[in-house]
């Protein structure tokens, strides 16, 4: 299903995030059905990078970053 409308897309995409989130989430397996969910709704991505504050005390940030040709790679800075 590919959406034209961009306002729509952006729609279909905050009503999927909303309620693939309730069913609570590990980072990795969400980007990447989050980027197999926007290739089928016409959006094909690259690259998709969520970066995020955790709390630990040798690490800062968490940062997950998805490869149409890798697949997810996690860092901890």
């Amino acid at each position: 299903m590919s959406i034209r409308d961009p306002q729509q897309a952006y729609t279909i995409l905050l009503d999927w995030l909303f309620t693939r989130s309730l069913e609570g989430w590990v980072i990795p397996d969400l980007l990447g059905e989050l980027t197999a969910q926007s290739s089928e709704w016409g959006m094909p991505l690259y690259r998709a990078h969520i970066g995020m504050p955790v709390l630990h005390p040798l690490h800062v940030v968490g940062a997950y970053t998805w490869y149409r040709e890798r697949g997810v790679e996690v860092e901890t800075v």
